[in-house]
């Protein structure tokens, strides 16, 4: 275990190609990146990027429906504070809203909900705020596996006001990132003249303080969503560097928006809906950046090399804990998935056989026939109505356990009252 976590410099150090290509999938594999990488993985994090996705499908337009409401009745008279509003939506999310010069997915005239206050018109508000927090449940869900949390104990109200909170946090931010970015534009096209600047230094300067401005709300916004939507509670060095990493990326993804926007449009396969799959390509990759920069925060462990395959129980039928096969049970699993536990732990149904002597392929050839004799040997057992001596000591103390709580229980209902 010498070369167990090696340093970069050992790496440079070690002579010869194949030593060194060794030690240095193993330095690889120790560094922070590669595990966050890893967890990613492991987590299923593509998986749940697609389904945050889906969910943003239809909580989007039910969240803009409100949010343009609300907007509308208290500054909607401003035409260019409401132009900047737009801005700001597509440059979170490109193409979505309808502009003057280009058309979107949405026309924003028909987000204003224009009835009056009545019971239909508040039930359809709960609707659209139930319809909206179905990506934040989604974000929620995959912010905790990133972290590797499996349950946070919590009630029914409190876990859906932190689905609402995370949904006002995204909407606030978005208005927030309009109105900085509007003030910006104004104020720092009079602070270049005062300081007699060109044109062209202006524009660049105005788009790098916008940019650096939606950075700032962008890691605001998934601090809350990270520690108050769901409850995680990482270290704060660890949320820092992260929440920077994340906010570049996420503003490097919204300067190259426009670039994967137009290739998006010119797929002939996606010709038809280029806005839509723009809009889907846009949200994926934005839940993606957000996980990975999760497991990032998460600094896990590199996961365990289980080698073991008995161990795995790949081979038995079933080969996952289920009621309908007791026995599985009493293998390692996790008490509120039910998944299988793969970590080196002791097993007491597992059967543990020397590593054969033979490599290659007569090692395998063994390991092949060692595999057909174990399964002869268990289908004898079970039509003998015997059962392996680990699985007998278990049971025996399992009915030493049950015999002992009832007496105990016995002893209480035959003691007689006091008093």
């Amino acid at each position: 275990m010498e070369n167990a976590n090696p340093s970069l410099r050992a790496v440079l150090q070690t002579p010869g190609v194949s030593a060194r290509g060794k030690l240095a999938i193993a330095w690889w594999m120790n560094t922070r990146l590669s595990r966050a990488l890893m967890r990613y993985s492991s987590a299923n994090g593509a998986l749940l990027a697609g389904g945050i996705s889906y969910a943003a499908l239809f909580s989007i337009g039910a969240g803009l429906t409100i949010a343009w409401t609300v907007f509308m009745r208290v500054l909607g008279g401003n035409e260019t504070l409401r132009l900047a509003a737009i801005d700001a939506i597509n440059a979170s999310l490109p193409g979505l809203v309808s502009t003057p010069s280009k058309d979107g997915i949405i026309n924003p005239d028909s987000l204003v909900v224009n009835t009056g206050l009545s019971v239909a018109s508040i039930i359809a508000i709960v609707v659209l705020v139930l319809a909206a927090m179905r990506v934040m449940a989604a974000l929620k869900a995959s912010t905790r596996a990133m972290f590797g949390i499996v349950l946070v104990p919590t009630n029914a109200v409190v876990d859906k006001l932190r689905d609402f909170t995370g949904f006002l946090a995204l909407a606030l931010g978005t208005i927030l990132t309009a109105a900085l970015s509007t003030a910006t534009t104004i104020f720092g096209r009079d602070f270049a003249q005062f300081l007699g600047l060109s044109g062209e230094t202006t524009v660049w300067l105005t788009r790098v303080a916008s940019l650096l401005i939606a950075a700032v709300v962008d890691a605001g916004v998934f601090w809350f969503l990270i520690r108050v939507t769901a409850s995680v509670r990482p270290p704060g060095r660890d949320m820092f560097y992260g929440l920077v990493l994340a906010s570049i990326a996420s503003g490097a993804l919204r300067v190259a928006g426009t670039s994967l926007i137009g290739s998006t449009a010119k797929n002939p396969l996606l010709a038809s809906f280029a806005a839509l799959a723009a809009l889907l390509l846009w949200v994926n990759l934005l839940a993606r950046l957000y996980l990975n920069a999760c497991a990032w925060i998460a600094n896990p462990p590199r996961p365990a090399e289980v080698n073991d395959r008995l161990r795995e129980h790949a081979k038995d039928r079933p080969n996952y804990v289920t009621l309908s096969s007791p026995h599985t049970l009493l293998w390692p699993h996790q008490s509120v998935t039910g998944q299988l536990d793969v970590s080196p732990r002791a097993d007491a149904t597992a059967v543990h056989v020397p590593n054969p002597k033979w490599g290659g392929l007569i090692g395998a050839w063994q390991r092949w026939r060692l595999r057909q004799h174990e399964a002869r040997a268990k289908k004898l057992r079970q039509s003998l109505g015997l059962v392996p001596a680990a699985k007998v000591a278990e049971k025996t103390s399992v009915q030493r356990a049950n015999s002992a709580i009832a007496a105990q229980t016995a002893a209480r209902r035959s003691r007689p009252p006091q008093g």
